[in-house]
């Protein structure tokens, strides 16, 4: 029963979330500063595609070989499958305060960021991934728990501002320290002072001002996917944690079990069930940029990379959901060399449907996933059936199975054993896909 009512209460927040913040949806009146226009850069009346964001725009982190970079990140599948000027300018790590931060207080601080302000005022189409740090960069597990905690608390002293509670934990970390164990503290009701945190009004505030910068660009906005699995090493084997006002390492509640314990123990969720759990959270953060495009739907467009992951993910009938495991890099966050392209994919779509999509994308990639073929397992002695592939990409009628094609060819052939055969009761990493870089010029 515990466990039902922390699912259901879940998802009363998230009904709940639609009327955190609201930022207007008619343009500021403060004027774009004037700078110098970038004459010097001469994009041959090109298509200018700007990405901003977090690690997962950066492609820094999931792509692999890193050498291999600008031919798996998704940003650049597109500029270079569409024809457009593509310029990545994303910084892994980002939150929403911190971009929001470099719109605003940073704004042409020096040469670099001045550089960014101007692309983005020139840029045809933006495309934002935001807000997924906002969440992932806490312990989940530690999120999980504290959040079902709190529900249930409020359930039965029949008090209803969840929300709050569900916000500052997500956004503020409240029980980082021991002064912001009260919400309302923390949320800066008391002082009266906006919270600076509130992931809500940063996103808003980030693409008012994106749009102040250039409401003529097309805004693309991504919504955040789901990576945790039952072996997720987000929801680590090991007691919560926060450090006081004094620098010392505390066990939360002075309990030292694990964190799959807690969930077990005391609210019934088991591992098998943490997706599913984790879910609400991530759906929490993704009605952020729902609802704010259900308010302004002028403003930007929406990118629904959940939604299509989810569904590749509930239609997959391999053990393990092994298939879909395949989407994400071995910290179980960041997109793997599959997963960029399925953004590609699901990104590349909406530019079809908006009329922006200006070359042949399916053409393309064909023709990459052979250069690809030929130049990384093409050699004595590959594990890779490099005449195989290449006969399936060029059958293929449609970018997924072009991608799908190149991806079974390069995956380890032990990987779908492995994870039949995992111990359920433990995290560990995900297995690495790509069969190594075997090329002898690389």
């Amino acid at each position: 029963m515990r466990r039902k009512f922390c699912i259901v209460a879940l998802a009363l927040v998230l009904v709940l979330s639609v009327a955190v913040g609201f930022v207007a949806c008619n343009p500021t009146d403060d004027p774009v500063p004037e700078q110098p226009h970038l004459d010097y850069l001469d994009f041959d009346g090109k298509t200018l595609m700007v990405t901003i964001g977090d690690s997962i725009a950066e492609g820094i982190v999931g792509p692999s070989p890193l050498s291999e970079k600008d031919n798996y990140i998704y940003s650049a599948l597109l500029g270079k499958g569409n024809g457009f000027t593509h310029i990545n300018k994303s910084v892994s790590g980002w939150k929403t305060k911190q971009l929001l931060d470099y719109f605003t207080t940073n704004a042409y601080k020096d040469d670099e960021n001045a550089f960014t302000i101007e692309l983005l005022q020139r840029a045809d189409i933006i495309q934002l991934s935001i807000l997924g740090n906002d969440l992932l960069q806490d312990n989940l597990g530690k999120l999980l728990v504290m959040t079902c905690t709190y529900l249930e608390e409020m359930e039965e002293k029949g008090e209803s501002n969840a929300l709050d509670y569900v916000n500052d934990i997500l956004f503020n970390d409240v029980f980082k320290y021991a002064d912001y164990t009260d919400a309302d503290k923390a949320l800066g009701k008391v002082t009266g002072k906006a919270n600076p945190h509130n992931s809500t009004a940063n996103f808003r505030a980030i693409v008012d001002r994106l749009v102040e910068l250039n409401p003529d660009a097309t805004l693309l906005v991504q919504t955040v996917y789901n990576p945790i699995f039952d072996t997720s090493t987000l929801v680590l084997e090991q007691p919560i944690t926060y450090v006081d006002t004094k620098g010392v390492t505390q066990y939360w509640r002075g309990d030292t079990r694990t964190v799959r314990q807690i969930l077990a123990e005391d609210h019934g969720i088991t591992p098998d069930e943490y997706r599913e759990t984790g879910d609400f959270l991530i759906e929490l953060m993704n009605d952020i940029v729902r609802d704010y495009h259900t308010e302004c739907p002028d403003k930007f467009e929406v990118v629904e990379v959940h939604d299509r992951m989810m569904d590749y993910y509930n239609a997959d009938s391999s053990n393990g959901k092994a298939y879909s495991r395949r989407l994400y890099s071995q910290d179980y966050i960041h997109p793997s060399n599959e997963g960029h392209a399925m953004i590609a994919d699901i990104t590349q779509d909406l530019l079809v449907e908006l009329g922006l999509a200006e070359g042949d994308y399916l053409g393309f990639l064909k023709a990459h996933r052979c250069e690809q073929l030929d130049r990384l397992f093409n050699f004595d002695g590959s594990p890779v059936d490099v005449v195989a592939a290449k006969s399936a990409i060029k059958n293929a009628t449609t970018s997924y199975e072009v991608n799908l094609a190149y991806f079974n060819a390069v995956t380890r052939p032990d990987f779908f054993e492995t994870v039949a055969n995992r111990d359920p009761n433990r995290a560990y990493p995900i297995f690495t896909f790509v069969v190594p870089n075997y090329a002898q010029n690389m």
